[in-house]
């Protein structure tokens, strides 16, 4: 019983360290509306406030926009556990909780600095957090029972800058921000006063939670050669680190009946059971998240195709391992109150996989209202059979998706998409992922327990609605007629006045020595033959009043004078 305090806690925190580490790392799918239906080839192509994700060079192409969107997955997994004894378990379902993920972001120029172009935006990331069953012999209670109570977010800004035509180069900076929950069984069964380890009576339940405040950054560049664009993006690793709070309930079992865990911190009176602070039981965690590495090549064969091959290598092995530091926290009152521990420091195995995704995907605009997208990507699984677990679904995966562009202004678009995300099958025999147990010493063969065996199914059907409002595209400069929308007014020339038809020349003298209005009379004619007659002066039109432009004539007038530079 002497290793109770110190695994107890360390092994409720390791189950915080997978739920950050979900699919590829940390997402099931590529995120957006638009990007997604494109497979995700998003990297040279991009050109909306998605791009502070993808690749923040592509602001360059956005101009003043706004774009809101959110893509629903309608996850679900399935578990057939094979336990310690050999004996297959009922199968269990899990599902993830019927909430859209959003975006919601904006670009914006101003023109006195043409060649930059800024944007804000927040996000959810596109991450699966499964509700399983919560029954007290579930067959995955040992890896996880809910995700209730997670909530994940980044707030971002970026900036590009397009010095010259053929080239575009953006920075963007993320702060992911939230808190992560997570409940899971664990085993207080020794062997001795309990013979069977997976016995629901000496389970505890536990709860832990971290609040995340984590900053990261996104640089690009884009190569712009006309009919092909060239993307490149790196994002930058950060660590995941704080101090996480930890509630435990204890097990049923008759020898738990009292115990408890309690800080005891200096300055906290954990002796008296009506101090709060003896219930704060926090430990400090460090977990590693990767570089991110992101190439596109776009070829525009004709104006209105768009093909796109990228490929996503993501570094998850630097994740080996969940490093867990509890603060002053002790187990007391176990067994009648005759033990007592301190929680020490635990390193937790995690041996992640380098994960490589390769994406195809491409536009057609069909009709100047609507642009279908197409895509295709396949990515490797980050955990090999060893490690998997209900926890960390993941696996080599194939995303097919499409949608569609509806343009139902020259100014406002309607996105969406549908699509599948297909996880192979697994049939795990050789599990390593123990039985979190704080009795058992990790050594003891005869009760070794391993919670990853069975079978894991998946289906993850999604799909998407968005809209993008395209405020101004003269901020886009150097932008060719199929980056802003045609100019489809033209300038009607002034109309001239007819000119005045001169008087005739022939015609008999008039029968009287009277003149005429403008006429010479009878008696000066001789003197004046030969010589011109003098043109009466046209009157100047009177000035039209001065009217001010509006913003839609000012797009159409900065349009037209971007495309005669292009042809010239």
């Amino acid at each position: 019983m002497n290793r109770l305090g110190f695994r107890l806690v360390p092994l409720l925190l390791v189950l915080l360290a997978p739920a950050l580490a979900h699919a590829g790392g940390f997402y099931l799918a590529p995120r957006g509306v638009r990007p997604l239906s494109r497979g995700g080839a998003y990297v040279a192509g991009v050109e909306d406030p998605h791009a502070n994700w993808y690749n923040p060079a592509g602001l360059a192409y956005s101009g003043d926009q706004i774009l809101i969107d959110a893509n629903l997955t309608l996850f679900q997994a399935w578990f057939q556990r094979v336990d310690s004894g050999g004996t297959v378990q009922p199968e269990v379902n899990g599902y993830h909780s019927y909430l859209p993920i959003p975006t919601i972001g904006g670009s914006f120029g101003f023109d006195d600095i043409p060649e930059l172009t800024f944007s804000l935006g927040v996000a959810a990331p596109n991450s699966v957090l499964a509700e399983w069953p919560q029954a007290a012999d579930a067959a995955q209670r040992y890896s996880i029972l809910s995700m209730q109570g997670s909530l994940l977010a980044t707030v971002n800004a970026g900036v590009a800058w397009r010095p010259i035509r053929e080239l575009s180069i953006g920075l963007a900076g993320h702060m992911l921000i939230g808190s992560f929950d997570a409940t899971v069984a664990l085993s207080a069964c020794d062997g001795v006063i309990c013979s069977f380890p997976e016995d629901p009576e000496y389970d505890a339940i536990s709860n832990i939670a971290l609040p995340s405040v984590f900053p990261f950054f996104v640089l690009g560049a884009i190569v712009d050669l006309d009919v092909v664009r060239i993307g490149f993006s790196v994002a930058t690793p950060f660590n995941l680190e704080g101090n996480a709070r930890v509630r435990v309930r204890p097990p049923p079992a008759a020898a738990f009946q009292g115990a408890e865990v309690v800080n005891r911190r200096p300055g906290c009176n954990w002796m008296d059971e009506s101090d709060p602070c003896r219930d704060d039981t926090v430990a400090s965690a460090q977990l590693e998240f990767p570089w991110v590495f992101r190439l596109g090549v776009e070829v525009r064969p004709i104006q209105d195709l768009r093909i796109e091959l990228a490929a996503v290598y993501e570094t998850w092995s630097v994740q080996d391992a969940a490093r867990i530091d509890p603060q002053d926290t002790w187990i007391q009152n176990a067994l009648g109150g005759g033990l007592e521990y301190q929680v020490g420091p635990l390193d937790i195995p995690r041996n992640m996989n380098d994960t490589i995704s390769v994406r195809l995907g491409g536009q057609y605009r069909f009709t100047d209202f609507l642009t279908v997208l197409l895509g295709v990507s396949y990515e490797n699984g980050a955990f090999a059979d060893e490690w998997l677990t209900p926890l960390t679904i993941d696996s080599d995966k194939v995303i097919v998706s499409g949608g569609a562009a509806i343009d139902v202004s020259p100014e406002v678009s309607i996105d969406v998409n549908v699509g599948y995300a297909w996880l192979a099958p697994r049939n795990v025999t050789n599990s390593m992922v123990p039985q979190a147990n704080p009795i058992r010493p990790p050594g003891s063969e005869d009760f070794r327990v391993f919670v990853g065996n069975g079978t894991y199914q998946t289906s993850a059907p999604f799909f998407g609605l968005g809209m993008r409002w395209r405020l101004d595209a003269g901020h886009v400069p150097y932008s060719t007629p199929e980056e802003a929308e045609p100019a489809d007014e033209t300038v009607e020339p002034e109309p001239t006045p007819e000119p005045t038809p001169e008087p005739e020349t022939g015609g008999s003298a008039p029968a009287t020595d009277g003149a005429a209005d403008g006429e010479t009379p009878w008696y000066l004619r001789g003197q004046d033959q030969g010589a011109e007659p003098e043109p009466e002066a046209t009157p100047e039109p009177e000035p039209e009043p001065e009217t001010r432009e509006t913003p839609r004539q000012r797009r159409r007038r900065l349009q037209r004078e971007r495309q005669r530079r292009r042809r010239r």
